[in-house]
């Protein structure tokens, strides 16, 4: 069990490493193909997109067919993806790769699948807690080595994603042992139930409703930030790439910490609905001061303040969600909390890329405010909310 344990811990990690060591650069390599913004916005937006259809796919056919096939499935097509787009001779071939990318990109989800099957229920918790640690070491680790393998060529850091991917590929091929108990390889495959179309119409579930549209709306306005801060970086601060860097770096480190010493305490003290009411709250603020002066130090003492409170939120939702949710049906609510988040990773590139159009400072500015608003229906939610608070 422990070695099962470990390698599906390993394989978040390399998951979340083999994103957020191109995280960094992906801007700024588009646009060595000639993309404007909007069109950059397109490629960042296409991953989340491609996910939103693909991922509730990925998790039914290991549902079906076992986890070990689908892990091996996902991580050689995010392997392949991102040599594609190191190698990439035209434009087309860094779209291809980057919906590649999303259609296959569910090995995460299957990991968590992995690790529900041989982890009892009342472990769960803290396997779960030590996944989402992988999840917040990668985004420190991922740039860090962005920045050695940049210094090399630009598209190194795609080179060693690939590494990342087929290392946790044949790892899973050779040492993982397939954890799902019951396997019929005679299941025929009905195409039309695969996907769950429930998430069209996830507003009318009772009580959780609202959650899905404040995380809808918090995914959003923060994937609106990290797509626009880094032209924002280069041409209106006249930073570099290494800022870039350095930032997320930082960006990784407070997070980790907040949801290390932090989450625990608060959510004890204080009720789920107002932490995320205040923390979005704070967050609308802090975009709106973000372009307020024009200095890199400025941005960079704003941004630690934004990610003293952006960690809150996410955790907090999915607390919700579990603690509302029907027992039986806690993954399939989570599934669709999961989707929601995918179609707000790909709006929101796009939405903050026509803003950048209009104004560098533009895209803070409107997801700030609309982010308050967020926290005032969160604030408005709670009276609805207060009779099930189970925190």
């Amino acid at each position: 069990m422990r070695k099962t344990l470990f390698i599906a811990l390993f394989i978040g990690f390399v998951n979340i490493l083999s994103f957020t060591i191109i995280i960094p650069i992906i801007y700024v390599y588009a646009r060595e193909y000639g993309l404007n913004n909007f069109q950059t916005s397109l490629l960042f937006g296409l991953f989340p997109l491609a996910q939103f259809f693909a991922t509730p796919v990925i998790g039914k056919l290991a549902d079906i067919f076992g986890r070990k096939k689908l892990l091996v499935i996902s991580l050689f097509g995010t392997g392949v993806a991102s040599l594609m787009t190191a190698f990439a001779p035209t434009v087309l071939f860094l779209f291809l790769a980057r919906f590649l990318d999303g259609v296959t990109g569910g090995n995460n989800s299957v990991a968590q699948a992995v690790i529900s099957d041989i982890v009892e229920p009342k472990n769960r918790a803290k396997i779960f807690g030590i996944f989402g640690a992988m999840f917040g070491l990668g985004f420190i680790v991922g740039p860090i080595l962005s920045l050695v393998f940049v210094k090399y060529s630009l598209n190194m850091p795609y080179i060693a994603s690939a590494l990342f991917a087929f290392t946790a590929m044949i790892i899973t091929l050779f040492f993982l042992p397939e954890t799902l108990k019951k396997i019929d390889e005679k299941t025929s495959v009905n195409c039309k139930k695969l996907f769950n179309k429930e998430i069209f119409t996830a507003y009318k579930i009772p009580k959780l409703a609202p959650l899905f549209i404040i995380s809808l709306a918090s995914g959003l306005t923060f994937t609106m930030f990290t797509f626009t801060f880094q032209p924002y970086i280069l041409n209106g601060l006249g930073g570099t790439v290494q800022d870039i860097t350095y930032l997320l770096i930082l960006f990784g480190m407070v997070s980790m910490l907040v949801q290390i010493f932090a989450i625990g305490p608060i959510s004890k003290k204080f009720k789920l609905i107002y932490i995320i009411s205040v923390a979005l709250f704070l967050r609308g603020i802090t975009f709106i001061l973000l372009p307020i002066i024009p200095i890199f130090w400025y941005f960079v003492v704003v941004s630690v303040a934004l990610s003293l409170v952006n960690p809150l939120v996410k955790p907090i939702i999915t607390t919700l969600i579990t603690n509302i949710s029907d027992s039986k049906r806690i993954g399939e609510m989570l599934g669709i909390n999961t989707s929601y988040l995918s179609l707000s990773n790909a709006i929101g590139p796009v939405i903050g890329g026509v803003l950048l159009g209009i104004n560098l400072r533009a895209p803070f500015i409107i997801a700030g405010i609309f982010i308050i608003f967020i926290a005032y229906f969160a604030f408005r939610y709670r009276f609805h909310y207060i009779s099930i608070d189970k925190s």
